[in-house]
């Protein structure tokens, strides 16, 4: 409901946004962009795998929804996606989440209530004027990766917590 409102409240400026995946709000934001002539926002349907890194280098800043009480439950693999494509984030999340951690640690985007469809709106004005700042939280973001997210790491933390269990246990 944010985005669309967001969107609604954004319209007559240069900010486009671009919407890709099967959300469970999908089809009814396919409805308010169309009631709502929201001309500025494109709903597009998953993406196959060898486009994803155009659709990430399409946008100047990455915005990830969750809805409220999400912290602890889901960590979004988009976020990982963003960061290696050298993009700040705008989090509607909770601060405590797993994205609202990492967006603030790593000083990579921004954090906002989930919901809270006028603070979204002033973050993304915010964003819009200060493109250096945007691109210096995009390239920590891709750095962030590299030195943190990358599949050698993950392999090796698993190892690792896997020789912790086994030893525990024997």
């Amino acid at each position: 409901e944010a985005l669309a409102e967001a969107a609604a409240q954004l319209r007559a400026e240069p900010i486009h946004f671009l919407v890709l995946g099967p959300g469970v709000k999908r089809k009814w934001l396919q409805t308010q962009v169309s009631e709502r002539q929201l001309h500025n926002v494109t709903v597009l349907p998953m993406l196959p795998a060898d486009q994803i890194n155009d659709a990430l280098n399409a946008c100047d800043t990455g915005l990830i929804l969750f809805v409220p009480g999400m912290a602890g439950i889901s960590v979004p693999s988009r976020m990982y996606n963003q960061m290696a494509a050298a993009k700040p984030i705008i989090g509607m999340c909770d601060p405590q989440s797993e994205l609202g951690l990492v967006l603030a640690e790593e000083q990579i985007g921004w954090v906002i209530a989930p919901n809270d469809a006028d603070a979204l709106v002033k973050c993304i004005r915010f964003a819009a004027q200060q493109p250096d700042l945007c691109h210096n939280m995009g390239q920590r973001a891709h750095a962030v990766v590299q030195q943190k997210y990358t599949f050698k790491q993950a392999d090796e933390a698993y190892r690792n917590l896997f020789a912790q269990l086994f030893n525990a246990n024997s």
